[in-house]
């Protein structure tokens, strides 16, 4: 046990100090802020996690001879946590994106009505419903806040995701920081991002119709199969009755 405990702490330690790589903490963090880490994993337990399914995999169908298959599945497990992050990430900033446009609009309107662009992003996270977009908001409202920094909160929020939408988010604030042209700048971005929003919405709108289409392609044809194949076996039936007599 003790001897366990040792091994951990050297893996772990060597994880710490080693700045740069695949393997290291600072690398791994980073990955894991970028994409929410819903799993709330560390890095010591991500390392570990990606080499026990990849081993107990590649083991699993080793034991069936199926060598080739061993070594696909092995490949596939390790990287199998990295597939359902990438997912949930993919999930998360769908609904983000769409939350990002009442965003905008809330900003637009305090902007519009005197309030300072500092104090109204201390706002935005009222809008958002998504918790990972919720939580990172009111961590973006309570840093500016407390430091009156708007552009180095605005840099720390903007290092939670891995989204376009969001470094043009930021792009904009810090330039209507500059300019003073809050409402324009704003207005501008917004419009786009509703588009964008738009024509993905549509997008989904016709996978789920195509999808739809082919599940009921795909029952018709069943239905169709089960009709011939119980007519073809009565037909069978009496035919067989008729030539037995």
């Amino acid at each position: 046990m003790q001897e366990e405990k040792n091994s951990y702490k050297r893996f772990n330690n060597y994880l710490r100090k080693n700045e740069e790589g695949y393997f290291s903490y600072k690398r791994i963090e980073k990955y894991f802020k970028k994409l929410g880490n819903p799993l709330e994993l560390t890095p010591f337990g991500y390392i570990i996690g990606k080499l026990l399914i990849s081993v107990i995999l590649f083991i699993a169908f080793l034991i069936s001879n199926d060598y080739i298959l061993a070594v696909i599945f092995a490949v596939f497990g390790y990287f199998i946590l990295d597939i359902i992050l990438k997912m949930k990430d993919k999930q998360d900033m769908k609904v983000i994106k769409l939350e990002l446009g009442d965003v905008y609009d809330l900003l637009n309107i305090q902007t519009s009505a005197g309030v300072f662009i500092g104090n109204a992003l201390t706002e935005c996270y009222l809008v958002a419903s998504n918790k990972r977009f919720k939580m990172k908001l009111a961590e973006l409202s309570a840093e500016i806040n407390m430091t009156k920094n708007i552009e180095k909160a605005l840099d720390n929020f903007q290092s939670n995701f891995n989204s376009p939408e969001i470094d043009n988010f930021v792009i904009t604030i810090k330039q209507s920081l500059i300019t003073g042209q809050t409402e324009e700048a704003l207005e501008d971005i917004s419009d786009s991002l509703k588009e964008r929003n738009l024509i993905a919405i549509q997008e989904d709108t016709k996978k789920v119709n195509s999808t739809a289409n082919i599940i009921q392609l795909l029952m018709y044809m069943g239905i169709m199969t089960t009709i011939l194949y119980i007519t073809g076996a009565e037909l069978i039936k009496s035919w067989t009755g008729i030539f037995i007599k």
